[in-house]
């Protein structure tokens, strides 16, 4: 397959052009169509290019789940500016300067002032970092034709989004994808099918993760719908499935199996879902299917990072049994690869680092150029620090992270591995497992673990009765040093678990 040449700009118009009044973006108050979503953009960047916003500007924006990110993130990008997609959790300004980057942001974008609610709308700002001054930046309706008082960026290898990884086990670095990575994305993934025209998505992901960025994108690129949620409350997701009748719900699995208890619960009927891209973690097999039968959707996994946005999945139309325990196949633009800690490729069915060349694979870590090369090796291919191998289907299971591996007295453990037999007893709604320094042996693990309701609801456990579960699951080498009961695990806001604020909780 030959690697495309657009920008979002072309993309975006050409589909305004072919398709003015097909519906892109909704939520409770607003509907756009692929004209009013265009005009409106322009309508962005006219206003911020008479701010003297330009090419290559470094601009910090708030990004909450809304309408008007994806609109300020288009618009920023015909102007070929760098827009760093901050958590909407924190303030911009905050953000930047726990990242490092406030002295080289030019702009910040933020509505922080007006409300914290990570789903706002409205009420963005235009701060110019050195001067602090400010300006209004209003979201434009885009029923009128807006006037184009700017040149627009043709310039796809050019910093365009900076992600930010989620930091579960190590610190965030700055991620730089360009449009040439973006825009080929979403020819990769819509050419290993995994999503439709007729697609009716729900908008629950985070902007400023890969995930939710690239969702966005791919509805543009796809040509189908997508649905702003006004929260992340269960019922508030039911009900907007119910009324704009949304056909795919992508998301992480700790969200989905809440939702699908929820609706076991309420006994409530989805009748239009049914397709779930879902990443972010592995899916146990009894997790997939619960969802599957419990939802009423075919469980489609996919793998990926910020810096290569999706390197493998699996389609609706694989089979269960494919799609058990595995995220799929490399996808077509997708070089990818099992190597040992040589070098050497793998045998089938052997442990390896999976590393992968192709379009999507980022520009590098922005203003990084040691990490960038640590990351990148001579060939072009990205060391993903992910360790996975290949089943008799030729799907790949991924069985841990290179660094979170542990250590114990010379033998490599892997915490994945150690979590998925623990999942198997059956007493456990979720399992983390990290490893602690320990002065004799080097490492060990250490074990989280929450009971499922329905488990303490008929039996008395504590502890104790944890340990012993844990531990008859478990080959000795890999008995953990602790085992703590928890309600809840902590998680960054990409829904993962926060493995260093867990690691912290488990040594105290």
């Amino acid at each position: 397959m030959i690697p495309n040449s657009l920008t979002l700009f072309e993309v975006l118009t050409r589909y305004a052009e072919e398709e003015p009044d097909r519906e892109i973006f909704a939520d409770e108050q607003r509907r756009y169509t692929v004209f009013e979503t265009l005009q409106a953009s322009l309508g962005i960047a006219s206003f911020l290019a008479g701010k003297n916003v330009r090419k290559h500007d470094l601009v910090f924006l708030r990004a909450t789940r809304s309408i008007d990110t994806a609109l300020l993130f288009i618009g920023l990008t015909f102007l070929g500016a760098a827009t760093a997609l901050c958590d909407p959790h924190q303030g911009v300004k905050e953000f930047a300067d726990a990242n490092g980057m406030l002295e080289k942001a030019k702009f910040l974008l933020t509505n922080e002032d007006a409300s914290m609610d990570i789903s706002a709308v409205g009420n963005f700002k235009l701060i110019h970092v050195a001067s602090g001054k400010e300006w209004d930046c209003l979201i434009p309706d885009g029923k009128t034709k807006a006037p184009m008082d700017f040149t627009p960026c043709f310039n796809i290898y050019s910093s365009c989004a900076i992600i930010f990884t989620s930091g579960s086990s190590d610190k965030a670095k700055p991620v730089s994808l360009s449009l040439y990575n973006l825009m080929n994305h979403c020819q990769n993934f819509a050419e290993a099918g995994s999503g439709t025209r007729e697609d009716n998505c729900l908008m629950l992901l985070p902007i400023h993760h890969v995930f939710g960025l690239a969702e966005i994108l791919m509805v543009i690129w796809m040509r189908c719908r997508l649905y702003f949620a006004p929260s992340l409350e269960f019922e508030t997701t039911m009900h907007a499935i119910q009324q704009e009748k949304i056909t795919r719900l992508d998301s992480i699995p700790a969200y989905l199996m809440a939702l699908a208890k929820l609706k076991e619960l309420k006994k409530v009927d989805l009748p239009s879902l049914n397709a779930s891209l879902v990443g972010g973690t592995n899916l146990i097999e009894e997790e997939l299917v619960y969802l599957e039968d419990t939802l009423g959707i075919t469980i489609c996994p996919v793998y990926g990072q910020s810096e290569c946005i999706a390197i493998s999945g699996i389609n609706a139309a694989g089979s269960r049994k494919e799609r058990l325990g595995t995220v799929g196949r490399f996808l077509p633009m997708c070089d990818g690869k099992l190597i040992d800690a040589d070098g050497k490729e793998v045998e089938a069915g052997d442990e390896g680092e999976i590393i992968v060349k192709a379009p999507s694979v980022m520009m590098g870590y922005y203003g990084d150029i040691a990490a960038t090369s640590a990351a990148i090796d001579s060939n072009g291919y990205l060391h993903t620090g992910d360790l996975g191998c290949f089943d008799e289907n030729g799907c790949l299971h991924i069985v841990g992270r290179k660094k979170e591996i542990i250590i114990r007295n010379g033998i490599n453990l892997s915490p994945a591995s150690i979590e998925a037999k623990i999942l198997k007893t059956g007493f456990f709604e979720e399992v983390a497992v990290v490893g602690i320094e320990d002065r004799l042996r080097g490492e060990v693990p250490a074990v989280a673990v929450v009971y499922k309701e329905s488990v303490l609801s008929k039996l008395r456990l504590g502890e104790k009765e944890a340990l012993k579960i844990v531990e008859d699951a478990l080959l000795k080498i890999e008995y953990p040093a602790v085992t703590r009961i928890l309600k809840s695990f902590p998680r960054l806001a990409s829904g993962k678990v926060d493995k260093i604020a867990l690691r912290k909780m488990l040594i105290e």
